[in-house]
């Protein structure tokens, strides 16, 4: 009796092993490919994340700021990465320390890039700091641009400088 449970055991583990290791090595290869994103991949999602946030639909009314904002935006950090990697975009991290953060330069920034087609993606001050420091905010940027806005981003820059020119006045 052991031994026909024994050979049954045998046969079904010979029937499910080979099944098994397939499966493992399907999900393994499925993982390993959905990993390599193509740069026209990259682009259609960063495509699919600037209809979402120009959809009217997807924003919110912020009564402490007064601004607008769009409500869990989808995340197209690793698809930046991988275009500024590929050299398709610049990206350049801007901490401007006697511009403080502020109503007006948020508006300025945000008409602005909204003006320079070759912007692809501008944040600034987030609000997801890992740790927040007391006393006046300085402004905090970051622009990922093709190529053919940097002589706009410049401009951008130098308008952003220049409320610190207001602020020591």
């Amino acid at each position: 009796m052991w031994l026909k449970g024994y050979a049954f055991e045998d046969t079904i583990m010979k029937r499910i092993l080979p099944y098994f290791v397939v499966g493992l090595l399907a999900m393994l290869c499925g993982v390993r490919i959905g990993m390599k994103l193509s740069q026209k991949d990259h682009w259609q999602i960063i495509e699919h994340y600037r209809s979402y946030v120009e959809d009217p639909e997807n924003y919110q009314h912020d009564p402490v700021t007064g601004l607008s904002y769009v409500e869990n935006p989808p995340d197209i950090g690793p698809s930046l990465a991988a275009l500024v990697a590929k050299g398709e975009l610049n990206h350049v991290d801007l901490v401007f320390p006697n511009v403080p953060y502020s109503r007006d330069v948020t508006t300025y920034w945000m008409h602005k890039c909204q003006h320079i087609h070759g912007i692809v993606e501008a944040t600034a001050n987030d609000e997801y700091v890992e740790f927040k420091t007391t006393g006046v905010q300085p402004f905090h940027m970051n622009i990922w641009f093709k190529d053919e806005a940097e002589e706009e981003v410049k401009e951008l820059i130098a308008g952003i400088e220049s409320f610190a020119e207001q602020e020591q006045k």
